[in-house]
């Protein structure tokens, strides 16, 4: 009781003389009820806040003092958020209550109340210590060691200071791989020109940081090394050794030589699904897409993000009911017209790449139709290397189910044209090798003479690994599963 009445004596004589916070249960007072009509989104400009809280859409002193007011206790209000590890990352979480137990007693020894003030610092030192935060670990330490030395306690000074003295040495390690990434990312986002040459030095950068994580053992610098290896997998169309990548860091939270609050699940799962329908482990991804939905919520747009990777898992495993759920699914949430036009847009291709599968595959199951999300597509045939090339498959196999001579000759010279004009370089070689056997069915237009002409293309296509990460987009359905659908529409006719 004795600290109690300290504390309230030093807060009587320097508190505000106003409440600093917002009094969120008093309906009656104009901050709460400003407060409120920002939340549910009432107004969006000072006359209109005026002319709710005053009455007149005149901007009155009185309204620039409660704004300016009504400010400043927002800012004060951060210092008692309740963070949730639901909607954000483990470890900005300890940051922040690390923080304000720090700020606290940054208070308390100011007032001289040293004791008190170690106590919260012991406090704010578990927190880092537990999310393994080097860096709040040092400035813990550093405050606390300044209170020891007014308080001539040489034993736990000596104690501080060895701790330090090992932390320290690994912030230097921390510091190096804050650096090595930050030029890296930079490097990363500059002129797609330099990208090779970027590719290729993120490599000796990657064994770089290997070094600094066996040397530091500490969770910031994995996380930086990380990132940096995805990227460079991704880059470099490894996506196996992405899976393989995550499975290895999945393995060291477990064996608790990597904290968990470091590891973004979320992010984590997301590329990890993204890398097995890459590296087609279909099985393996769908059960994984399937076990981590609940990580991501409806209403977020990397749910969307995530769904398609799942819906493309379902469509390359030809689990056409599935993709029908999955589509309802995403059609019905709250938040799908919110996406942007070029998002829906993809939703739309897919749907009608479904419909492709179910309509020409000989074993397709019963299902029904998902209602057109889009009717006429604007954003996606400007791409004329990515998905416009997609849209033109559809045509194409919508002209294989004529029987029209002459209209196929047309298609042919459609799919010549294109592939000379757009399809170029060793990243569109799968797309080339499958259009020529288009230019085969459509040309020919007999089940054996196209098998026995395209066998040739179909086993270099099947050897073709897919490019990298900028023309991944382009295999709706893989390129060997529509040959598939040619074929079989061939030997029904």
């Amino acid at each position: 009781m004795d600290e109690l009445r300290r504390i309230v004596s030093f807060i009587d004589k320097y508190a505000a003389t106003s409440n600093p916070l917002l009094s969120l249960s008093d309906d009656s007072t104009l901050e709460t009820k400003l407060f409120s009509l920002l939340k549910q989104g009432s107004i969006s400009s000072d006359v209109e806040a005026a002319q709710e809280l005053y009455g007149t859409t005149k901007i009155t002193s009185s309204y620039r003092m409660l704004k300016s007011r009504f400010r400043k206790k927002l800012f004060n209000q951060l210092h008692f958020l309740k963070l949730t590890q639901t909607d954000l990352a483990a470890f900005e979480i300890a940051n922040y209550e690390c923080k304000v137990l720090m700020s606290q007693a940054a208070g308390l020894r100011v007032m001289s109340e040293y004791n008190l003030s170690i106590k919260l610092l012991d406090q704010a030192l578990q927190i880092a210590e537990s999310s393994d935060i080097n860096r709040l670990k040092i400035h813990v330490l550093e405050d606390k060691q300044m209170m020891l030395l007014d308080m001539n306690d040489d034993k736990l000074y000596v104690e501080c200071e060895a701790l330090l003295q090992s932390y320290y040495t690994i912030q230097e390690y921390e510091r190096q791989a804050l650096g090595l990434y930050s030029r890296a990312i930079m490097a990363i986002r500059g002129p797609v020109t330099e990208r090779a040459n970027i590719i290729s030095r993120l490599s000796s950068t990657i064994e770089h940081f290997k070094l600094l994580v066996e040397k530091s053992t500490s969770s910031y610098v994995f996380r930086y090394y990380h990132i940096l290896r995805i990227i460079y997998l991704e880059q470099t169309g490894q996506y196996a050794e992405i899976v393989v990548a995550v499975e290895q860091a999945e393995k060291l939270i477990q064996t608790k030589r990597l904290n968990e609050k470091w590891f973004n699940l979320k992010y984590n799962k997301f590329i990890q699904v993204y890398a097995l329908l890459q590296s087609r482990q279909y099985d393996y991804g769908l059960k994984v897409a399937g076990e981590n939905l609940a990580l991501f919520r409806k209403y977020e747009f990397n749910w969307f993000s995530y769904l398609e990777n799942y819906v493309l898992l379902a469509l390359h495993s030809k689990k056409h009911l599935q993709v029908e759920q999955l589509l309802q699914e995403v059609t019905q949430n709250r938040q799908f017209e919110k996406l942007p036009e070029s998002s829906r847009e993809r939703w739309e291709l897919y749907r009608r790449y479904f419909l492709l599968l179910h309509r020409f595959s000989a074993d397709a199951e019963e299902v029904s139709e998902p209602p057109m999300v889009i009717k006429e597509l604007t954003v996606l045939p400007k791409d004329k290397a990515g998905f416009n090339l997609a849209l033109l498959v559809l045509d194409v196999f919508e002209g294989l189910s004529k029987s029209d001579s002459d209209e196929l000759e047309l298609y042919a010279e459609r799919v010549r044209k294109y592939t000379s004009k757009y399809l170029k370089g060793e990243k569109a070689l799968r797309s080339r090798l499958f259009m020529r056997m288009l230019q085969i069915a459509l040309q020919d237009q007999n089940y054996q003479k196209i098998k026995y002409r395209a066998d040739a293309l179909l086993n270099q296509l099947e050897n073709t690994p897919l490019p990298g990460d900028a023309f991944t987009e382009v295999e709706i359905v893989p390129y060997e599963h529509l040959w598939e659908l040619v074929l079989h529409l061939f030997k029904q006719k």
